[in-house]
C-alpha cells in the first residue's frame, strides 16, 4: 500500500502548539513514543484478534491522530477492528498488519526527522 508524503506536516504541529517552536521537539519526542507503543500493540492485538484491546490501543493515539490529520493511521485502525469484527481470513489480517507496519515507519522516521 503507497501513502502519501509527508504522512505529518511539521506545521500543523507548530500550529497546535499555537507557533511555540520550544515545544516543538518535547511534543514530537512524545509522539514519537507514542506511536512506537502503538505500532508494537496493534500489531500484537491484530494477531491475536482481541477486539477490545484493539480499541485500548486505538483510543490512546486517536486523539493527537486526529490533530495531527493522520487519516490514514485513522482508516487503517478502523479497518483492523472490522477484520476482527467480520472475522476475515488470515490473510487480510497480515496485509492490514504490514500497512500499518509500513504507515507507522514512515510516521516515525518523518517524526524523527524533526528532532533537533
Amino acid at each position: 500500500m503507497e501513502f502519501d508524503r509527508p504522512i505529518v506536516e511539521k506545521q500543523i504541529i507548530k500550529d497546535l502548539l499555537y507557533g511555540d517552536e520550544d515545544y516543538l521537539d518535547e511534543f514530537v519526542k512524545v509522539s514519537i513514543i507514542s506511536f512506537t507503543e502503538f505500532k508494537e500493540k496493534f500489531d500484537n492485538n491484530l494477531t491475536d484478534r482481541d477486539l477490545q484491546a484493539l480499541r485500548t490501543t486505538g483510543h490512546k493515539v486517536k486523539p493527537v491522530a486526529q490533530m495531527m490529520n493522520l487519516y490514514g493511521l485513522l482508516e487503517l485502525y478502523e479497518n483492523a477492528k472490522s477484520i476482527i469484527e467480520e472475522k476475515k481470513d488470515d490473510d487480510e489480517l497480515k496485509e492490514m498488519q504490514n500497512s500499518m507496519n509500513t504507515y507507522c515507519t514512515i510516521l516515525l522516521e518523518e517524526l524523527n526527522a524533526m528532532v533537533s
